[in-house]
């Protein structure tokens, strides 16, 4: 989001839409997971969406909850972050130590694994002890996020937004692709948190022993 001149190079290449991986909004977070590009830009997030979108470019982003770092005020946190961005759109998921990877042997060697049903390993499940906070409130503060940012009026809000940012760009295949985008996600995490919802009831959403 510095160079005004690959923002503008990139929007007349075709360029329509970035995916940012920023993961968390937390410096100690950001050094833990080696993303150190982010750690020194964390407060200037806004100020770059914003140069992107300048240029007819939408933002679309990941975050990802359930590090050391992350309290249960994390999602309420964010998610007020999100709002300030004014990004256009959210991946949300939630930390899974996949296998082979370092952050699984650490958990592992730490007997905070709970399952090794690898089905479970989505991305939407919580198959690990969290740090900070208890399994259920990692699943009800992603509950909780979801619901927030794709609520239909917050969905509307960024759709409004991007046409406004975007409307210089005659034909832009992009005011077609945030709606799209903002309805399939809105649709997906609503399906989600009936998954979520229905397993906490009855007993099933976190694996009640640890694997050794």
């Amino acid at each position: 989001g510095k160079d005004e001149e690959f923002l503008k190079l990139s929007r007349e290449a075709g360029c329509i839409q970035w995916f940012v991986g920023f993961e968390s909004i937390s410096k100690e977070t950001l050094r833990k997971i080696h993303k150190l590009t982010n750690v020194n830009v964390v407060e200037k997030y806004g100020e770059y969406v914003r140069k992107i979108q300048k240029h007819g470019i939408a933002v679309v982003g990941g975050m990802i909850f359930g590090f050391d770092e992350d309290t249960p005020d994390v999602f309420e946190t964010t998610y007020k972050s999100l709002e300030e961005w004014q990004v256009d759109g959210i991946e949300f998921n939630i930390l899974t130590p996949y296998p082979g990877t370092a952050i699984y042997y650490r958990f592992e060697k730490e007997g905070r694994i709970l399952t090794k049903d690898w089905s479970k390993y989505s991305q939407a499940h919580v198959v690990f002890r969290p740090k900070k906070m208890t399994p259920e409130e990692l699943l009800e503060g992603y509950m909780w996020i979801t619901k927030k940012f794709y609520s239909m009026d917050k969905v509307l809000k960024r759709i409004l937004h991007h046409i406004g940012y975007a409307k210089e760009y005659e034909k832009s295949p992009a005011l077609l692709s945030l709606p799209t985008l903002n309805f399939a996600m809105r649709r997906y995490y609503k399906i989600e948190r009936k998954r979520i919802k229905r397993e906490l009831e009855n007993g099933t959403a976190i694996p009640s022993q640890q694997v050794s």
